[in-house]
């Protein structure tokens, strides 16, 4: 008995949880959800946790490998993320980054990314950013 009275309140509270994020939506849901997102990055199990918590977010989430990224490739994107493996190890992959990033982007990359940890500067190494 004890357990279905458990399992009863495990179900009211989830619908409640439920119910209330529903009632929280709004137009400005749509149009993030609308934002297309490409990650590009190492592939393997990160790339899979990127790709399912984005997908959650985003109607519009692709991946592809770092090393393919180009202008012509991120332009049906919104926003792209630049991951890559880190370069001490420390992340699961077989072999730590040797420190250069598979990819450099040109001026004419005008897509905005976000570049995860030591990716940032090795995107545009002829480039800096500049104080606000």
């Amino acid at each position: 008995m004890k357990l279905g009275s458990l399992a009863s309140t495990v179900t009211l509270l989830l619908s409640t949880a439920v119910l209330t994020a529903q009632s929280q939506t709004g137009p400005w849901q749509a149009e993030q959800r609308a934002t297309k997102v490409l990650y590009a990055g190492p592939g393997g199990s990160r790339e899979t946790a990127f790709a399912e918590f984005l997908g959650a977010w985003f109607d519009t989430v692709e991946t592809m490998s770092l090393d393919a990224l180009t202008r012509q490739r991120a332009a049906p994107f919104d926003i792209v993320i630049a991951d890559w493996t880190s370069q001490f190890g420390n992340d699961g992959y077989a072999e730590p980054a040797t420190g250069r990033v598979p990819v450099t982007l040109d001026d004419d990359f005008t897509k905005p990314v976000i570049a995860m940890s030591y990716v940032a500067p090795r995107l545009r190494p002829n480039h800096k950013l500049e104080w606000l």
